[in-house]
């Protein structure tokens, strides 16, 4: 039997971790101290401390540390194992690890001079510049203590482990009689295909969803209990800090989470005192970790926003399917949603992706247009998958029908609902699954609250609505299985493709040298990644930078590495020398 206390123990002690380590880091860089081992140990021995006091037992403590500590090793087994193959999670993601790794202070050091010295791309760090860094800090810490790039990856499924549990615990408060529900339910949060198509990349959208999540599941807690005592304090407090910090959308999520609940308690005329109180220190936690980008941004730009807004703002979402530029944004919904999914872009020059969305019948697939289609970690069209205009269409069906069994269970259906659909429609890019990660809570609430249901009008009634929600909870299952197949399949070759150029060396010939050199282009963005994996292969002090020469390429058999595989041209060259 899953034990729910060690399972809600365990949560808040990941995620205290987390957040703890990215305070730490964001307070000790405006003192001037870089990024360092110690602030992860200290973290993780306040965790400890957390999980210890919260055990009756001493063989309580011993299995929810066993529990932690196979959490991380798998998670960090997992991250090590497949490499990052998305474009710019080995881009402007990766120079702002490397970065923060190397010691960068951004609120005192020029970008420009540290992106030079760490030989990161200046475009690629000009971007994570301007940018909100939580889990990029946080990959950094970790990054510092294994000196093994890809470990970064390592927060992905550590977090993902903390929602499931969470979820798990939360929803098992409502004491369904189907016991297996909470488990289900917690299966399919975590099994969205955003998370799912981002789990083995630095892409930051997944920990967009993760944050959103905690704190729905905070309020739902908070609500069925009626009060929220000091841990769903600090779990909102956790969650609404990565949220707001992950990304520039997080803080507008978060602004109208924040005032949705108040209206909510305003209306049940709750006292709100302690409410305000927390949203308060959440605001002021988000000015002292936000110096950079903020305040930065502000300095440099003058604007907070900048790149989003300002004198000279940046367009970010330039590469919108192809016959969405003039689409208003609710027939850009409904296409996305209810076409074939499909990877579709206007400014490119590959074929496969100059296509338009098609409408189709919801549950059908073109076979031959989707093999392997989810191995992109930003779907435009139809981002959630093969299934999911029918499993939207099925939840709408059954909307009608849920009778709740109490009117608190209908208001906190109401709330968060309307969080969810609200946040979803604010972004003006709902159209693209992976700016909206939230949404696909909708329909799970929908069918969650319908399973909940203890009486029926009739057998057929009964017979009738069981049918239409336990299609619905396969169809949910199913839609993630072939996308985790899909994924994790193309993830393996790619990741096993980018090993290859490690294995034209002898490793049995010692000593060994690399002679690297790097071609100069200042229109394009390289592989920030190349540089760091060739020093965990060969060792920093065998890598030596030699000065770009095309004679000397054609002459020596230089050999080209291409990370990225969507650019057209190579830009690392690297030699074995012997006895240099």
């Amino acid at each position: 039997m899953i034990n729910c206390k060690y399972f809600y123990n365990l949560s808040v002690t990941i995620i205290g971790i987390v957040t703890s380590v990215f305070l730490l880091t964001t307070v000790g860089g405006l003192f001037h101290i870089p990024v360092n081992t110690f602030y992860v140990l200290i973290p993780f021995a306040g965790g400890l401390y957390y999980l210890k006091k919260q055990s009756p037992e001493n063989i309580d403590f011993l299995k929810q540390f066993l529990i932690l500590l196979i959490i991380v090793f798998v998670s960090y087994i997992l991250a090590i194992s497949v490499w990052d193959s998305s474009s710019d999670g080995r881009w402007y993601h990766a120079a702002t690890l490397i970065m923060y790794k190397n010691g960068w202070l951004p609120v005192y050091q020029n970008y420009h001079d540290f992106a030079a010295a760490c030989n990161v791309h200046p475009s690629s760090a000009f971007w994570g510049n301007c940018y909100l860094h939580f889990a990029e800090i946080i990959g950094a810490n970790i990054y510092k203590i294994t000196n093994l790039i890809e470990s970064t990856k390592t927060t992905n499924f550590i977090i993902l482990s903390a929602v499931f549990f969470y979820s798990y615990s939360v929803l098992s408060i409502f004491k369904s009689k189907n016991k297996f529900l909470p488990f289900l339910c917690s299966l399919i949060i975590i099994l969205n295909p955003v998370v799912i198509c981002q789990w083995f990349t630095n892409f930051i959208d997944l920990h967009i969803y993760f944050a959103f999540t905690l704190i729905v599941l905070t309020i739902i807690k908070t609500e069925l209990q009626k009060t929220a005592d000091k841990t769903d304090l600090f779990m909102f407090v956790c969650s609404a800090l990565m949220l707001a910090m992950t990304k520039l959308t997080g803080c507008m999520y978060l602004f109208l989470i924040c005032s949705i609940y108040m209206i909510y308690l305003f209306i049940l005329k709750r006292n709100i005192r302690k409410y305000i109180k927390t949203v308060l220190v959440i605001g002021g936690l988000i000015a002292v970790t936000g110096v950079n980008p903020f305040f930065t941004n502000l300095r440099d730009y003058g604007n907070p926003f900048y790149p989003i807004f300002g004198k000279n703002n940046i367009e970010i979402i330039n590469n919108i399917p192809l016959n969405f530029e003039k689409m208003p944004a609710a027939e850009r919904f409904f296409r996305s949603t209810f076409s074939e999914s499909l990877h579709s872009m206007n400014n490119t020059d590959i074929q496969e992706y100059i296509r338009p969305a098609e409408l189709k019948i919801p549950f059908t697939v073109n076979i031959k247009s989707s093999a392997n289609l989810f191995c992109y970690s930003d779907m435009r069209i139809g981002g959630f998958g093969y299934f999911w205009s029918g499993i939207l269409f099925l939840s709408l069906i059954f909307l009608p029908f849920i009778r709740f069994r109490n009117s608190n269970e209908k208001y906190l259906f109401l709330l968060i609902t309307s969080i969810i659909l609200l946040t979803t429609f604010s972004n003006p890019h709902c159209w693209w699954a992976r700016f909206i990660p939230q949404f696909w809570l909708f329909p799970l609430f929908i069918i969650f609250f319908g399973l909940l249901q203890k009486n029926y009008k009739n057998n057929f009634s009964a017979v009738f609505k069981l049918f239409l929600l336990y299609a619905t909870v396969f169809s949910f299952i199913i839609n993630s299985g072939i996308i985790i197949f899909q994924n994790t399949d193309f993830n393996i070759s790619i990741s096993n493709m980018l090993k290859k150029p490690y294995k034209y060396t002898d490793f049995n010939k010692k000593p060994r040298k690399i002679l690297l050199m790097v071609k100069p282009d200042n229109k394009k963005s390289s592989d920030e990644t190349i540089i760091p994996h060739l020093e965990e292969f060969y060792g920093k002090e065998n890598i030596i930078f030699v000065s770009y020469e095309e004679n000397k390429i054609n002459s020596e058999n230089f050999i080209p590495i291409q990370y990225i595989y969507v650019l057209n041209e190579p830009y690392y060259f690297f030699k074995e020398v012997i006895n240099y």
